[in-house]
């Protein structure tokens, strides 16, 4: 998933979204609940702590495939870093990624 999510910013960013570079670094890291969601924290509002991506991994997952949760990855990864950070990116950011 930190892969996926750092492939997925350096490659949008400034292509398709503007982000600001004390936003592009986010950090994914296992949820300590097991609910199979994955959800985005921001960043501290100094950016001494970057964003963070969660995913909640069920008990029973124990085999992960590359495309699965792909989607997701860019949908709480590059949305959330534009649209939920304490300093957004750009309303263009916002509406190319979509509310919500």
């Amino acid at each position: 998933m930190q892969g996926k999510a750092n492939e997925v910013i350096s490659t949008l960013a400034g292509t398709h979204f503007d982000i600001p570079e004390p936003v592009r670094t986010i950090e994914c890291l296992i949820a300590p609940t097991q609910t199979g969601g994955i959800y985005y924290t921001g960043p501290s509002e100094d950016f001494s702590r970057p964003g963070r991506m969660w995913w909640s991994v069920p008990k029973a997952i124990t085999e992960f495939g590359t495309w699965r949760e792909l989607t997701t990855v860019y949908h709480e990864g590059v949305r959330a870093i534009t649209c939920r950070s304490p300093r957004p990116c750009s309303a263009r950011s916002c509406s190319t990624a979509g509310a919500g």
